[in-house]
């Protein structure tokens, strides 16, 4: 046997929209045998029927030129005689069944061995559709399931013998009364008798025939009906019996699954849960033996899940991603900044501060993006961006209906969704960041803080935006509550990606996120906060401070200590409550007050009655005007747990009011020790205590650190620096020329890990 390919072009179906690379539509197979006549009239029908299916046409070399083959259709020509087992047969299985297969017709054209050996094979396909086209001038089809389509390919060939026996009979017949036909040379009467004999003969023969023929298909149609009873009756039987000891068994097998998944989870959020108590002790210098141990222990849940989260990384930037969007049409200015929301935080702060720098140096296409904009809370500095042409959006929860959309759009709205369907749940937002930066088109994308960072940095990376800026702020994430497991991973495959720089606003920060990554040292460049002093004139604020004290019912010759933060874990009020009762012990005339909000105020108001401090103490929630509060303050108290640059200490040094913080992150880069305030180390209640009442005590030196204090942060904290390194940021200019360079490097060094 020789079966060839006589056409190997295969196309996809015409449709209204764009067919995505890949996709397989279910096909037709069609065997086709018999004369020409009727197999071209069974063709048309084929086609009527199936006209929105991919058709392939089995079929001898002597039909191959009746078959005049459309574009989605393919044609193998095998020679007889067939083998439906043999290693031939075989391979153009595999080739029919690499898409699914919808049906298989066949073109009645007999029954024979040939129309035999074709229903065998198709018997062999993944298929539980057959339609017999008749191919005569009915123009008829009958549609069978399998069962029906293997019984009566089981009687084909006995039918086939009988056809044959009944020609050659009617063939000798007729040939024995053509030759009695002129009897000259016979007797009339004997003649007559004969040929009388004859076909009675013929008549008892083909009755014969006719009722043997009867009773086979009587027999078909009995056997059907018995198989069919049978097979509703094993059908009964199994699901009361097997299927249901099946089920229980499915049931018990799911719920076991289900347990041992909940088990690994939950081991795996213990294991990021000591990793982050782990990095909490480190920061604060108080890990133990015991804790060590668990952590060295959780380290290897960390790892799976590194692994994890390596591999679904590794997976989406496998294939080349191709352009989800013309480049010609993204604006030179188009700037992008994205981040969780525009709540009273220095990290957001900081972004509005750097759209209104931008807008000032000319940038017109600006674009910023938030999570959530729900609420007075996270619209909380929305008030800085009033007047600027800045468009401030959303993000959308979901993938839009793209059926508006044309050519390549529509494209990569579809390839959006094949990219949700890939990601894990935690995981899904990643499309939605990839559908506003289609929406926008930018050329530079710039996120604030890890969870964005992470998301909307893999998203802008995916769909191929020019430059990609993430600004890391404080410290490592796995120092915080916040951290995610994913977090690491995304951070280490963007930074090996020429078109992503990372940025960090302090020293300390930069340096802690690159031994979190394992990173090289330096691969992390420094952008430090900017500020618009001109909103930080204490002669301004002078006023405001006094109304402010005047309102919270604090007597403007008491001395004032107190804090703007937030209350988190990581800013420990309850240290700055205690640190508060320590100085109110040693000096009676002092108040506190606490501006803010967060989930640990409640337990700090609290903390601050078991401590006595009373009405000594004032916690009025969030400030609009926090320069204000802060003008109030005679020395500005901060006892976090860790930090990156605070905004809040700068700031309070631009009003005049000197500093105590404890020497945590990048706190101490914002102050000159002595000086213009001290940082603590240790953290304790005692010095923070010192600190203050030693500021409290002298008033001279309070004078003298005011003003070298203003000097100082003007000079390293201006927002013309900040500004001029974030644009070479966006364009790699200076010494961020040589980070693309560098990342390749990184891109060979985290080869080995993937």
């Amino acid at each position: 046997m020789s079966d060839k390919e006589s056409s190997t072009m295969e196309t996809s179906p015409v449709s209204a929209a764009p067919v995505i690379a890949g996709d397989h539509l279910p096909r037709i197979v069609i065997f086709v045998a018999g004369e020409q006549a009727r197999v071209e009239t069974a063709i048309c029908r084929a086609r009527q029927l199936y006209p929105d299916y991919p058709r392939v046409f089995i079929c001898e070399p002597v039909h191959r030129d009746w078959i005049s083959s459309a574009s989605s259709e393919r044609v193998f020509v095998i020679e007889q005689p067939f083998n439906p087992f043999g290693r031939r047969a075989a391979d153009l299985r595999k080739d029919l069944e690499s898409s699914p297969i919808e049906a298989c017709a066949l073109i009645i054209a007999g029954v024979g061995l040939e129309s035999l050996r074709f229903r065998v094979f198709a018997l062999r396909l993944r298929t539980q559709r057959f339609r017999l086209l008749g191919g005569d001038a009915r123009n008829d089809s009958k549609q069978l399931d399998r069962l029906s389509f293997a019984l009566l390919t089981g009687v084909t060939l006995p039918l086939g013998r009988l056809r044959k026996i009944e020609g050659k009979v009617r063939a000798h017949v007729g040939r024995i009364a053509a030759l009695l036909g002129e009897p000259r040379d016979l007797v009339p009467k004997g003649y007559r008798f004969i040929r009388a004999r004859l076909r009675r003969l013929s008549g008892h023969i083909m009755g014969g025939l006719r009722a043997f023929q009867g009773w086979i298909l009587a027999a078909y149609k009995s056997i059907t009906v018995w198989l069919r009873r049978l097979q509703d009756q094993i059908s009964s039987g199994y699901d009361t019996y097997v299927g249901g000891w099946l089920r229980d068994l499915q049931e018990t097998y799911d719920s076991a699954s289900q347990e041992l998944s909940a088990l690994t989870e939950e081991a795996l959020a213990q294991a990021v849960e000591v990793q982050r108590l782990s990095g909490m002790e480190r920061a604060a210098g108080t890990g133990n033996i015991k804790h060590k141990v668990k952590s060295v222990a959780a380290s290897l849940g960390i790892r799976q899940l590194d692994r994890r989260y390596r591999g679904i990384f590794h997976d989406l930037f496998r294939e080349p991603q191709g352009r989800w969007f013309d480049s010609r049409n993204i604006s030179g200015e188009s700037i992008s900044l994205v981040i969780g929301t525009l709540g009273p935080g220095g990290s957001e702060r900081q972004a509005a501060t750097t759209l209104i720098g931008l807008a000032s140096r000319g940038y017109r296409n600006l674009n910023l993006l938030c999570n959530h904009l729900d609420g007075p809370v996270n619209r909380f500095y929305s008030h800085l961006l009033e007047g600027c042409s800045i468009a401030v959006s959303e993000l959308y929860e979901g993938i839009r209906d793209a059926n508006r959309a044309e050519g390549a759009e529509t494209l990569a709205y579809r390839r959006l969704k094949v990219l949700m369907d890939k990601l894990p749940v935690e995981l899904k937002d990643i499309p939605w960041y990839a559908q506003a930066f289609l929406a926008t088109r930018p050329t530079i994308v710039h996120a604030w803080l890890d969870y964005t960072n992470a998301k909307a940095g893999l998203a802008a990376a995916l769909i191929g935006v020019p430059r990609i800026v993430l600004s890391t702020r404080s410290m490592a994430p796995n120092n915080f509550a916040l951290f995610q497991p994913f977090m690491r991973e995304a951070y280490r495959i963007l930074a090996a990606r020429p078109t992503v720089c990372l940025l960090n606003n302090s020293e300390a920060g930069a340096r802690d996120y690159e031994r979190w990554l394992g990173l090289r040292r330096g691969t992390i460049k420094v952008v430090r906060n900017g500020f618009d002093f001109s909103a930080l004139d204490p002669v301004e604020k002078k006023e405001k401070a006094r109304e402010f004290r005047t309102r919270l019912g604090i007597p403007t010759e008491a001395p004032l200590v107190g804090s703007v933060l937030r209350f988190s874990e990581e800013k420990r009020p309850l240290l700055l409550i205690d640190t508060a009762a320590r100085i109110a012990e040693r000096r009676a005339d002092v108040r506190f007050v606490m501006v803010g909000d967060g989930p640990l105020r409640e337990e700090a108001r609290r903390r601050a009655q078991a401590r006595g401090l009373g009405d000594r103490i004032v916690m009025p929630g969030n400030e609009k005007d926090a320069a204000a509060a802060i003008a109030a303050m005679d020395v500005f108290l901060l006892a976090s747990r860790l930090e990156g640059l605070p905004n809040v200490l700068i700031e309070a040094q631009a009003l005049g009011v000197p500093v105590v913080t404890t020497d945590c992150g990048g706190a101490a880069e914002t102050l000159i020790q002595g000086s213009t305030g001290y940082a603590v180390q240790p953290h304790s209640t005692d010095l923070l205590a010192d600190a203050v009442l030693r500021i409290l005590a002298n008033q001279a030196w309070r004078e003298t650190a005011r003003q070298a204090a203003q000097r100082i942060v003007r000079e390293r904290f201006s927002m013309s620096q900040m500004m001029d390194r974030t644009l070479d940021a966006y364009f790699a200019r200076g010494e961020f020329a040589a980070m693309q360079a560098a990342n390749r490097r990184i891109a060979n060094t985290l080869e080995a890990t993937y």
